[in-house]
Order: structure tokens, then sequence, then C-alpha cells
């Protein structure tokens, strides 16, 4: 005859007290465990599929440099950077490059300029137009 204040344990058998829970402390633990788990894993797959949108939205807004190609068939991309002369004024110095820097990547030709060509060594400028 069972006691009247314990019964078993759903999960393995064990006597445990009617006012406890339905499983033993260490069924219980092991459940506990196996919750924690499955939440981090839920966690883990929230975070990864948040991560991956905000890298595609990140990558949908990068800019798209300005290239162009010598008569050499080399590419160069036109970059600006900000620069302070010594009486401090500051102006933004273009210029092309052959491999794009994402920080002074420029995505089109400034207002006013023609790309030129040095005949000797093939290297793009940026002139103003007459």
């Amino acid at each position: 005859m069972e006691h009247p204040l314990r019964r078993p344990c759903a999960s393995c058998g064990a006597p445990i007290r009617v006012d406890r829970a339905v499983f033993c402390s260490e069924c219980a633990a092991g459940r506990d465990r196996e919750r924690t788990r499955a939440a981090q894993r839920r966690h883990q797959a929230v975070t990864t599929s948040a991560a991956l949108a905000a890298w595609q939205a990140a990558a949908s807004r990068v800019k798209q440099p300005y290239t162009h190609v010598n008569s050499r068939g080399q590419v160069f991309y036109l970059q600006a950077r900000t620069v302070t002369r010594r009486d401090g004024t500051r102006w933004r110095a273009h210029y092309f490059a052959l491999a794009p820097n994402p920080e002074e990547v420029v995505e089109g030709l400034p207002a006013g300029y023609t790309i030129a060509e040095n005949p000797i060594s093939a290297l793009p400028l940026l002139k103003r137009r007459t």
C-alpha cells in the first residue's frame, strides 16, 4: 500500500511528497536544464536572424564607388577625404586609388569636374570643366 502523503515521480517513479511538484528534484533539475537549453537555442536563432537582417540592411546601404578604367585597363576608384591646411581651413581632396576604401568612397563625379588621364603614367585625375 502506498503512503498517503507520497506519490511516484512522473518521470522516474521515485517516491515524492504529494504537496511537492510532479517530478522529483533530480528529474526537475534535468527538465530545467533542457528548458534552459531550448530557450538558449531559441534566443540564438532569433539573434542570428536579427543579426542577418541587420547585416542585409547595412549591405543595402553600402555606397557604390565611382570607377574609371584607364587606357591600360586598370580600374581606379574615386575617393575623397577632408584635409586641414596649415592655416586651419578644411577642404575636400578627391583622388583615384586602385583599391576602394569604404570610408572615403565617392558615389559620383563631383559637379563641375571631368576625368582626364595623364598621357605618360595613365593615372586618372579630376579637371574642372571650362
